[in-house]
C-alpha cells in the first residue's frame, strides 16, 4: 500500500531520542568530574611530595586537609551543574510531553513517486504523490525519496521521528500557500494529485450553505479567522451576519455564566480554549481543586486558581490578565478578550489585525464588531476614541 498507518507503544530507540537532548548536559558533568578529580588528583601529590620533604607530618593528617579545598569546589560546581542539568531537562521535555503521556506513537509509511516542494515561511512542506492520495510532510530536508516513515505522538501531530530512505523522485517547485489556504497537518492524507493541492488546502466552505452565508464564508477566507477551525465542520454555518455566531463557529469563542466562572474556576472556559492555546504555545491541563496548570514552553511551569471566595469581576479579570501573559510570553499575536454582561459573558480569541479585516469586509453588524474593538482597545490600555 502507497500508504499506511499503525498505532504501537514507543520503542527503546524512540525513547533514547529524548535522551539526545540532554546529553549536551550530561557531557558537561561528565568533563566537570573529570577536570576536578584530575585537579584535585594533582594538588594532593604535590602538596604530599612538597611538605613530605619539610616536615614529619603523618600522610593520615595531610591527605584530608589537601583534599578539603577541591572537594568543596566540586561540590560547588556539581550542584551548579545538576541545576543546569534540570533546567534543560525541563525545557526539552516541554516538547515530548504528549509523546510520553500516552506511550504510544503513530506510525506513518508513505511510498510516493513524486514530490512537490511548498515554501512557507521558514518551513518547508512536501506534499507526496502516492498514486491517488497525497501525503503532507513538514521536513527541510534537501530533497525528497520514495519512501518515508513518520512517527508521530498517537492523536497528534508531535513529531518524534521523520526517516526519509530509498531512492530520490522527482521533485517540483510548488505555489506558496496564500491566505485562504489552510496548512495542513504533519502526516495528513489528501485525496487528489499534485495538480489539486492548492484546491484540497483551501479553507472549507461548509455544504448546503446560503449564497449570503457562503459569501461571508468565503469572504473570511482571505483572513485569519480559520486559524483553529477545530469543528467548523460538524457544526452549521449562520445564516446571519452575527459576528458572534460566526467566531463560535470556528472556535474563537465561547460562552459562560460568570457566576459559574467564579464557582467552577478557570477551567470552566479554559478548557474550550484548550486546543487553541496548545497551537499557539501554551499547554493546559487541569490541576487539583479546578486549579489549572500552564505551561509555556522556555518558561517555568505556572498554575491558576481562583482566591476563596473570589467575586465573579474578579475572577474574569484574573482569567483574562493571566491567559494575555501566556500568550504574549508564547510569542503569540491571539488575545483572549471579553463581551456582554454577567448571564451571559462570551470569550472570545482574537487578534486586532483579524478585528480589522473583518470590519473592512463589511460582513458583519458593526455593533458586535464596535464591541470586539472596545475590549480590545481596553485590554491592551487605548482610549475608545482613539480607533
Amino acid at each position: 500500500m502507497p500508504v499506511s498507518r499503525e498505532t504501537r507503544p514507543l520503542d527503546d530507540q524512540e525513547r533514547r531520542l529524548v535522551a539526545r537532548h540532554f546529553s549536551g548536559a550530561r557531557g558537561e558533568l561528565r568533563g566537570l568530574l573529570k577536570f576536578h578529580w584530575g585537579a584535585a588528583g594533582v594538588l594532593v601529590a604535590s602538596v604530599v611530595v612538597f611538605t613530605g620533604r619539610l616536615t614529619l607530618v603523618p600522610l593520615s593528617v595531610l591527605l584530608p586537609v589537601a583534599a578539603l579545598p577541591p572537594t568543596i569546589g566540586l561540590l560547588v560546581d556539581y550542584i551548579q551543574a545538576r541545576r543546569q542539568h534540570a533546567e534543560r531537562t525541563r525545557r526539552a521535555l516541554g516538547r515530548w510531553v504528549t509523546p510520553f503521556r500516552s506511550g504510544l506513537v503513530d506510525v506513518l509509511q508513505i511510498s510516493a513517486t513524486k514530490a512537490l516542494r511548498i515554501v512557507d515561511g521558514d518551513e518547508v512542506l512536501w506534499v507526496l504523490d502516492c498514486g491517488g492520495s497525497l501525503a503532507c510532510v513538514w521536513d527541510d530536508v534537501e530533497t525528497a525519496t520514495g519512501d518515508v516513515v513518520i512517527v508521530l505522538a498517537s492523536q497528534s501531530s508531535h513529531v518524534v521521528s521523520i526517516d526519509w530512505s530509498g531512492n530520490a523522485i522527482p521533485v517540483q517547485k510548488g505555489p506558496f500557500l496564500a491566505a485562504q489556504h489552510r496548512r495542513p497537518e504533519q502526516g495528513e492524507i489528501l485525496d487528489g494529485t499534485l495538480d489539486d493541492v492548492l484546491a484540497l488546502l483551501q479553507q472549507p466552505v461548509p455544504p448546503g450553505l446560503p449564497p449570503e452565508a457562503e459569501s461571508v464564508w468565503r469572504t473570511l477566507a482571505s483572513t485569519d479567522f480559520f486559524r483553529f477551525c477545530l469543528k467548523a465542520q460538524e457544526r452549521p454555518a449562520p445564516t446571519n451576519h452575527s459576528v458572534m455566531d460566526w467566531l463560535t463557529i470556528v472556535d474563537r469563542a465561547a460562552t459562560t455564566d460568570a457566576e459559574r466562572l467564579a464557582e467552577q474556576g478557570p477551567w470552566a472556559i479554559l478548557q474550550d480554549f484548550a486546543q487553541q492555546l496548545e497551537h499557539e504555545g501554551v499547554r493546559l491541563e487541569l490541576g487539583p481543586e479546578n486549579s489549572v496548570h500552564v505551561n509555556v514552553l522556555g518558561n517555568p511551569p505556572t498554575s491558576l486558581a481562583w482566591p476563596e471566595g473570589v467575586r465573579w469581576n474578579l475572577a474574569v479579570d484574573l482569567l483574562t490578565r493571566n491567559a494575555n501573559r501566556w500568550l504574549t510570553d508564547a510569542a503569540s499575536k491571539e488575545r483572549l478578550i471579553h463581551v456582554g454582561s454577567a448571564e451571559d459573558l462570551c470569550f472570545v480569541l482574537i487578534t486586532w489585525d483579524l478585528i480589522n479585516s473583518m470590519d473592512e469586509s463589511h460582513a458583519f453588524e458593526s455593533p458586535h464588531l464596535r464591541a470586539l474593538r472596545d475590549a480590545y482597545l481596553d485590554l491592551v490600555g487605548v482610549p475608545h476614541h482613539a480607533s
